[in-house]
């Protein structure tokens, strides 16, 4: 399963509403099992992640910032 980005901004926009306008860069890395964010806010130096677990062919957050 390809994650596209814009299913991957359509998740962080559900789980946390308004953040994706405070993004000012994002790399998206899937493996088999997992999808890894990493996002960099406006105005700060370290990244953030969001991890989300594929279950049947769908994404669910399992950790996040």
């Amino acid at each position: 399963m390809e994650n596209k980005r814009d299913d991957i901004i359509i998740l962080i926009n559900q789980h946390y509403p308004g953040l994706i306008k405070d993004i000012e860069h994002l790399e998206i890395d899937t493996t088999e099992d997992t999808c890894s964010v990493r996002f960099w806010v406006v105005n700060e130096d370290l990244p953030k992640y969001l991890i989300f677990d594929k279950h049947e062919g769908e994404l669910h957050l399992s950790y996040g910032i």
